[in-house]
């Protein structure tokens, strides 16, 4: 245990705000840390400055942030633990003459906290009904693709990745790309039409990219449909070949990658979907236990 964590672990035994003696002798007392040091109560004070959030000594600026100074001078300054723990900067104005006009705490935390925090969030059980509905969504929409694939192997003799890349290649696959982006909107107007507790319980994460690359792969489903079509009569009609070039070119890897975030997209939409539906059963939940409290209330004030 370091002396952080054996001042963390006293300052939650006493349970109120404590001085640094206090926690010194709680240390000692529970045999929390050895001190090597010649002066450790001064030890114990300097931790807790070097880690309190609003005690602003330049030796503390970026370190990371476990207790907080509830005033007092001296000996008699005390201190109590943070809800968690952060990591602070100090972030100071200064006037023409260089003197401090305002100085205010930036609060930020580590990136494996906030992973964390992101990954506690995420309902796997939605994911799961997710996952299962883009399984079967595929399995149907990919269908004639499939089986197209499977019969050129058979009477054509080509290979089945390769016939499944100019199948993905043909220009049809694009019109499924505008249905599989299609559910976004559905959930964008569902987002804009609910009142303002059930906006509270279904945010649109991230929304601003995702809305970007909608746009940008509705725009690029449309534009390689159309180029593939117009192409195909261009190739067979045109006499010029400089003409006919213009429409040669093989987007490959490109179709399948358009594809690919158009499927990215209507997961979130699913997802946001179906997360939006346990938002509704939140509130009719909530609703239910209000009544049920009315009544048990009024019920004991009748008796």
């Amino acid at each position: 245990m370091t002396i952080v964590e054996a001042i963390a672990k006293s300052l939650k035994d006493i349970g109120k705000p404590a001085t640094y003696e206090e926690v010194y002798s709680h240390i000692v007392s529970n045999d929390y840390f050895r001190f090597g040091a010649k002066s450790p109560i001064s030890v114990i004070r300097v931790k807790l400055r070097l880690h309190s959030i609003n005690v602003d000594i330049s030796s503390g600026k970026g370190k990371k942030k476990f207790f907080r100074s509830e005033g007092g001078q001296g000996k008699n300054e005390r201190f109590v633990m943070l809800d968690e723990p952060i990591y602070s900067n100090i972030k100071e104005s200064h006037d023409r003459a260089g003197k401090i006009v305002k100085s205010e705490i930036i609060k930020r935390k580590r990136l494996d906290e906030i992973i964390k925090n992101k990954w506690s969030e995420f309902d796997f059980s939605i994911h799961k009904v997710s996952v299962i509905e883009c399984f079967w969504m595929l399995l149907g929409s990919l269908l004639p693709i499939i089986v197209d694939s499977l019969l050129r192997v058979a009477l054509l003799n080509s290979g089945l990745d390769e016939a499944f890349k100019n199948n993905l290649k043909s220009g049809e696959v694009f019109l499924l790309t505008s249905a599989l982006i299609m559910p976004f909107f559905f959930t964008l107007i569902k987002y804009v039409n609910s009142d303002h507790e059930e906006k509270e319980l279904n945010k649109l994460p991230y929304f601003g990219w995702v809305f970007f690359i909608t746009i940008c792969s509705l725009l690029a489903g449309i534009f390689t449909f159309v180029y593939y079509r117009i192409g195909q009569h261009v190739r067979d009609n045109a006499e010029s070949d400089v003409v006919k070039s213009m429409f040669s070119f093989d987007f490959g890897s490109w179709a399948v990658f358009i594809f690919f975030i158009s499927l990215v997209i209507w997961y979130y939409s699913s997802y946001m979907n179906h997360r939006s539906t346990n938002a509704y059963k939140a509130i009719r939940k909530r609703q239910a236990k209000k009544l049920e409290n009315n009544f048990e209330n009024n019920h004991r004030e009748e008796r």
